[in-house]
């Protein structure tokens, strides 16, 4: 499993680009509640229940895709959840379809105005799990 990095407004893997901009299926392997201190994980618990946040943690996604056939994991959190995946899901679900069956194209935002932000639309061909 490798674990993309977003950078420069790039996805990442160790120091290889992967780009701006992925297509492929995505699948959520997993939801974890982050504790984060001065820009550093202090601790992290599995998230059984997503409404019973605790206080000063943030809540992530962690989100299995197949690049070029090799498996990576991007792993989104606080505001990129609530206002970009969460409603991209609602909607792929709105239309009775299963996240992993639909072609999800991530692209980063990359405003320069802080940390970039990532957009998820769906695509209407290509990639497999």
């Amino acid at each position: 499993m490798r674990y993309l990095k977003i950078r420069n407004g790039k996805f990442y893997f160790a120091n290889k680009v992967v780009g701006t901009q992925i297509d492929a299926n995505v699948r959520v392997a997993g939801k974890r509640f982050l504790r984060w201190v001065d820009n550093n994980l202090v601790d992290e618990r599995t998230c059984f229940n997503e409404y019973d946040l605790p206080s000063g943690w943030t809540l992530a996604y962690d989100l299995d895709l197949l690049l070029d056939g090799v498996p990576h994991r991007l792993t989104l959190q606080g505001r990129t959840v609530q206002y970009a995946f969460k409603p991209y899901l609602a909607g792929i679900v709105s239309k009775h379809l299963a996240l992993e069956h639909v072609v999800t194209r991530i692209t980063i935002d990359d405003s320069g105005k802080g940390y970039p932000s990532l957009k998820f639309q769906e695509v209407l061909e290509k990639p497999r799990f």
